[in-house]
């Protein structure tokens, strides 16, 4: 997904960075996706703008130093989801976790938080220009972490404003894909897993063989639940087919809700 495109330097070099004096009120100020955020200071801008490639169809990462109306997003074809809970199964119970699953729940209101973990949809591909008037923009250092523990692990979603080549493993969402990162764009997040002590038995942290991104909380039946893999797990999904709401595919239908060829279907 090519979605950087090069900022202005002029429009660089308003940004209070730490070795600059500290600015706290700026006329005019644009921020282009994946590109590096150094304020240091929270500042206040008359006249900003926003610029971001969209791909059609595709899951991404949205974390941003400013807070924006939902609804804004809503008019560029742009679907917000909040990182809501993570779910582990044991399909074959034999004690070992076969996948996990991320769920997110729609944000059909409100404003998103600045410096927090979001992630976005669009059915449509286009350059996205959003014009904003006094806004406030947080400083880079004061980021807000998305924490979900379980009883063996703890999950953290966590953003940056610079590029990174992670060490150890980190997952990305990237091209409807949750990967093991090699290389982290800025404005985007990553999450973390770690193993904690776990108050029942003696466990390792549940190793993330298969990942997938659920959307819960939709009533329309039309709706279908999109889930991406990792790449890793070199194998073929289909839309096609009938599954269950978490997910595993199943021979026939069963009373409830079903997910036949995409779609939520009552039976």
């Amino acid at each position: 997904m090519l979605d950087v495109i090069v900022m202005a330097s002029a429009m660089m070099a308003l940004l209070p960075t730490k070795a600059s004096a500290e600015i706290e009120n700026l006329k005019n100020l644009t921020i282009t996706d994946a590109t590096a955020y150094e304020n240091v200071v929270d500042s206040k801008v008359e006249k900003f703008t926003y610029r971001r490639s969209i791909n059609a169809n595709e899951w991404s990462s949205w974390f941003t130093p400013f807070s924006i109306d939902v609804n804004i997003l809503t008019k560029n074809d742009i679907e917000v989801s909040a990182i809501e809970n993570i779910r582990n199964y044991d399909d074959d119970e034999d004690g070992e976790i076969d996948r996990t699953v991320l769920e997110v729940i729609k944000v059909n209101g409100g404003n998103l938080n600045a410096n927090t973990p979001y992630i976005i949809y669009s059915s449509k591909t286009a350059m996205v220009e959003i014009e904003l008037e006094n806004v406030d923009l947080k400083s880079a250092d004061n980021t807000n972490d998305v924490v979900i523990e379980s009883a063996t692990t703890t999950y953290t979603f966590r953003g940056t404003y610079s590029t990174m080549y992670p060490e150890d493993t980190k997952y990305i969402v990237s091209e409807n894909a949750i990967t093991e990162a090699r290389k982290i764009q800025p404005q985007r997040w990553y999450m973390e897993v770690e193993g904690r002590e776990n108050p029942y038995i003696e466990t390792p942290a549940a190793m993330v063989r298969e990942f997938s991104l659920q959307l819960v909380g939709e009533e329309n039946l039309e709706t279908g639940i999109r889930t991406i893999y990792p790449q890793s797990q070199q194998k073929t999904v289909s839309a096609n087919g009938i599954f269950d709401l978490s997910g595993r595919k199943m021979n026939t239908t069963q009373k409830g809700i079903n997910i036949i060829n995409g779609r939520k279907v009552l039976k």
